[in-house]
């Protein structure tokens, strides 16, 4: 499953500068309420001894809860419900399909076109719901100690090189994406991501400052 998620977040990632906004025009904001949600997907990874990036589970469970937690509580959109999938091999699938609808547009960047799959508009509808909102935050954290050793390494090779080169550690990062669709007409009405940001990826201020950000002009469109 890493390796998936692995693959399909490295596609979210390109084109990162690219406008993050995307919204249908057939369906306005003040009809997307009451939306149900899916468990955020989270990919993150911990960047340990010698500079190795790999997947770690907890910082990963992490940063779904505290991003479930916000997600729950929010008012702006009005969430309704959480869409439980109990199923492992169901769960991942649906997965799957979230995050090939979603680097579908990130690749086209338009949603006009953008089709959701049968799986994930059946589970929004057998519990009788019509909007589900999808949303996948990838990052790194360093493990204690190791953002002070890049430091000084940092500056030893600053040094060695006279001030010529000395590479800027990072402590950590997020990227965030959000997706809401209607799985009445197997369309995404609402598209939107955070580029990548020097926070820590499970901090639950700084994930519900860009939770906040994601649809504050969504919402406020006039």
């Amino acid at each position: 499953m890493k390796k998936t998620l692995s693959f399909f977040v490295a596609i979210l990632l390109l084109n990162s500068c690219a406008t993050t906004l995307l919204s249908n025009k057939t369906v306005k904001p003040n009809e997307v309420q009451n939306i149900g949600y899916f468990e955020p997907i989270s990919l993150i990874n911990l960047i340990q001894k010698g500079n190795q990036t790999k997947p770690n589970d907890s910082l990963s469970n992490i940063s779904t809860k505290v991003l479930d937690s916000i997600i729950a509580n929010s008012n702006s959109p009005k969430i309704s419900k959480q869409f439980k999938i109990e199923d492992p091999k169901l769960k991942l699938r649906l997965e799957n399909d979230i995050l090939r609808t979603m680097s579908e547009i990130r690749k086209t960047k338009k949603i006009n076109n953008i089709k959701t799959s049968s799986l994930m508009d059946s589970v929004v509808k057998n519990q009788n719901e019509r909007f589900a909102l999808c949303i996948i935050n990838s990052g790194f954290a360093r493990r204690k100690n190791n953002y002070g050793n890049q430091v000084a390494k940092g500056i030893g090779i600053g040094i060695l090189t006279l001030g010529m080169y000395a590479p800027v550690p990072i402590k950590a990062n997020t990227s965030t994406y959000v997706m809401v669709y209607d799985a009445n007409n197997s369309s995404v009405v609402f598209f939107n991501y955070f580029p990548l940001i020097e926070k820590s990826p499970v901090d639950k201020k700084n994930l519900n400052y860009i939770y906040s950000k994601l649809f504050e002009k969504y919402y406020n469109q006039k």
